[in-house]
């Protein structure tokens, strides 16, 4: 199988209007504060499995500081970046570093 990178939708209808193969992954940044729900729905549409690349927002943007998220890992005595994953993984996507 192959896989694409930093795809977005326009690419994707693209590739799969023209290849014999078809991409199997999708590789993309994903998490709480960069969701691009147009592009999952048109992946899952596609069967196209997401890979999210820096799920924890490269450690910036204060991810690791929300208030929610902070609120939801006391309820479950979670950390955040624990629950940031099991956000991803609930929605049927691959976290990876």
């Amino acid at each position: 199988s192959i896989g694409v990178a930093n795809f977005t939708r326009r690419h994707l209808k693209e590739i799969l209007a023209s290849c014999q193969e078809p991409p199997e992954v999708v590789q993309t940044e994903v998490h709480p504060y960069f969701q691009q729900p147009e592009l999952l729905e048109f992946c899952r549409q596609k069967n196209l499995q997401v890979h999210a690349f820096s799920p924890l927002a490269h450690g910036e943007l204060g991810l690791l500081e929300d208030r929610l998220l902070t609120e939801i890992g006391l309820k479950h005595q979670r950390s955040v970046p624990q629950v940031v994953l099991r956000w991803l993984l609930q929605q049927g996507i691959t976290p990876i570093a």
